[in-house]
């Protein structure tokens, strides 16, 4: 069986580092990509396009709800998960409506 695809979008590079590691060790599961910033996977998933996208929600100059919007518009197939330790109703709500297809 062919692995999942995943890709990480985290600018924490302890936290995204470690996750890494934690998915590599699962089985069924390759990491293909991890990214700093928003703006680095918009270019660059597209060469290996993932199955699913760990998203952080809170990075600098480009935020995770923006560019998952963006990916989500070209790339409907892809799944995307959001991270955040945050707790705000208003930016959760806005991560999971990026997250749907555009026509819903």
């Amino acid at each position: 069986m062919k692995p999942i695809k995943a890709a990480l979008c985290e600018d924490n590079t302890t936290f995204r580092e470690s996750l890494a590691g934690f998915i590599e060790d699962t089985p069924g599961f390759e990491v293909i990509a991890t990214f700093s910033s928003a703006e680095s996977i918009l270019g660059k998933i597209v060469a290996d396009l993932p199955d699913i996208i760990l998203m952080d929600i809170d990075m600098p100059v480009m935020n995770g709800i923006a560019a998952t919007a963006l990916i989500k518009e070209q790339f409907p197939q892809v799944n995307i998960l959001i991270l955040t330790v945050y707790e705000d109703d208003q930016k959760i709500f806005d991560a999971i409506l990026a997250t749907l297809p555009a026509t819903c």
